[in-house]
């Protein structure tokens, strides 16, 4: 999802690539997430920007294209985190604010070693603490965890791995200075598998 370039798969060349997409097309997305009725949704490679600030922890991530779609989605309030590694293609969190409480949130910085030939991480995982709310009371929490695995599905070996560092990152934050609070253990993981 990245404004103003042609899209498709890296294999697309010429006339195969698709156009930049359009407010029309922007709209549709629009409709297609409130007729899921969806209130939170795990991006996967989404163009985003890290602002300047006057200190790094001001500077959070951005993505155009997400604040052109949240306006699309009014009246709903939605908002949304993207992490800050990936450059053009990032991890989000897309979210029904009526509906959850964005109450924490993290990106990994895991070591990114090579396994069967590919880096664990191209992209670290994004971290959210989320709590549901039904006619203005709380109903419950839970932790989502945006993962993108290497490409490929013949890389058993690297996605394991990946899979092991990010439940020991998991288990790490659930800590009283991570982005977990103790004993949380209702956690989804979603994304991009490449299984």
């Amino acid at each position: 999802l990245k404004d103003g370039a042609s899209r498709g798969f890296p294999e697309y060349q010429g006339a195969d690539k698709l156009p930049p997409r359009t407010d029309a097309d922007y709209a549709t997305l629009a409709e297609i997430i409130t007729n899921m009725d969806a209130r939170l949704l795990v991006l996967e490679e989404i163009n985003g920007f890290d602002p300047p600030g006057d200190a790094p922890d001001e500077a959070v991530p951005r993505s155009h294209e997400l604040d052109r779609l949240v306006s699309k989605l009014a009246p709903r309030r939605f908002a949304y985190v993207i992490s800050s590694s990936g450059d053009a293609q990032r991890i989000a969190f897309l979210y029904d604010e009526d509906s959850l409480h964005l109450d924490s949130y993290c990106q990994a910085s895991l070591p990114n070693e090579d396994v069967q030939g590919k880096a664990l991480f191209a992209r670290q995982p994004l971290l959210g603490y989320f709590k549901i709310f039904a006619d203005g009371a709380e109903r419950n929490d839970f932790v989502a965890v945006g993962v993108h695995l290497a490409s490929g599905q013949s890389f058993a070996k690297n996605h394991d791995k990946a899979m092991e560092r990010i439940t020991g990152w998991i288990a790490n934050e659930r800590s009283a200075t991570g982005c977990i609070p103790p004993g949380e253990f209702d956690v989804l993981i979603a994304g991009d598998f490449n299984a």
